[in-house]
């Protein structure tokens, strides 16, 4: 029952979350869509934390009532959703699509911005249909930015690290209990994405990466070099009972700040309008790929190698994703969505 469970809210949530970060992408301005898409995080980051801090204390049972009511909530409130403006220039009704953007109070975009939404969709609808389609101009660009953005986000080490939280400070024999412990990792995640949405649109989305996996590195270095020598030399780290909390919680803060959310604040920006969909859904099936072999591989490398070795790996991945994000992730600050499809047909 739990693993039905678990592949039934697997399949949801992937399918709810391709729509959430197209709609959101679509329905915003640009000047203000750093803010709200890195904003997503933060619930995420409080569903996560309601479970820290209920899990510990509730049964299965007691606890499947949380998620239900805030189901029912969300489920009732997205009868009054409107549809996005890009929606109704994919579907040709342009005069829709302009109470659309007078809606979502974009009324000074229904000049400029409507007149290159008409122009990018009668140019897609001209082109190859579906899956080949992304692998054209801008889109085959995009696909190469955001799919290893969202393997660098699932090898970066910290959701291995939240789905073994506890397990981590048993087997570290941390001074803190290892729930309270869990707890302080949640409040962390939770802080971190707090910080994003003031920050984005004001040091850009590269620096952000950059600060996220180059702190998730450091981090997790630090994990492994604290692992192996409480393998090898176990009296050495006698006196660093506070080392693995204070590595987790940096690795957390820094994860939620970029990695957590600028990929899909990319891939809601970054493939053209038909493609969104069809990009993203591509996007968080190759993220959620990876996070099963990640989180795999951890497993195997904790029982059967040491689990120092598996925070290395990590580490290493992270340390891709700076080189990565300096030398090929573009800057989308300050663009409208047309005008980053056009800088990446270039």
């Amino acid at each position: 029952m739990i693993i039905a469970g678990r592949l039934l809210v697997g399949f949801s949530l992937g399918f709810i979350q391709i729509l959430i970060y197209i709609y959101v992408g679509e329905i915003t301005s640009p000047n203000i869509r750093g803010i709200i898409m890195t904003s997503l995080s933060i619930f995420q980051c409080t569903g996560c934390l309601i479970g820290f801090c209920l899990g510990p204390y509730l049964s299965y049972l007691q606890f499947g009532f949380v998620p239900i009511i805030l189901i029912i909530i969300f489920i009732a409130l997205s009868f009054f959703l409107n549809e996005s403006p890009v929606y109704f220039v994919i579907k040709g009704d342009e005069e829709s699509a302009k109470k659309a953007l007078n809606y979502f109070g974009r009324s000074k975009d229904v000049n400029y911005e409507l007149k290159i939404m008409l122009q990018n969709a009668k140019e897609n609808a001209q082109g190859k249909r579906k899956w080949l389609e992304l692998f054209q101009r801008s889109n085959r660009r995009a696909l190469l930015i955001i799919i290893p953005l969202y393997i660098i986000e699932q090898a970066s080490g910290v959701i291995a690290v939240i789905l073994n939280a506890t397990a981590i400070f048993k087997l570290a024999g941390s001074s803190v209990e290892p729930a309270v412990a869990t707890m302080i990792v949640g409040v962390t995640n939770l802080t971190g994405s707090l910080i994003s949405p003031f920050v984005v649109d004001r040091y850009g989305r590269k620096v952000l990466l950059l600060f996220s996996a180059g702190g998730c590195c450091l981090a997790m270095t630090a994990l492994g070099t604290y692992f192996y020598f409480r393998q090898m030399f176990p009296e050495s780290v006698g006196s660093l009972g506070w080392l693995p909390l204070t590595a987790l919680v940096a690795a957390l803060f820094t994860y939620s700040v970029g990695l957590t959310i600028i990929p899909h604040a990319l891939a809601g920006e970054m493939f053209s309008p038909k493609m969104r969909g069809l990009g993203t859904s591509l996007g968080l099936t190759v993220a959620n790929g990876s996070g099963l072999i990640t989180t795999s591989i951890y497993s195997y490398l904790a029982v059967n190698v040491g689990i120092h070795y598996a925070f290395w790996m990590f580490a290493v991945f992270d340390l891709v994703g700076v080189i990565f994000t300096i030398y090929v992730v573009p800057e989308t600050k300050g663009k409208s969505l047309s005008d980053i499809n056009a800088m990446l047909a270039k």
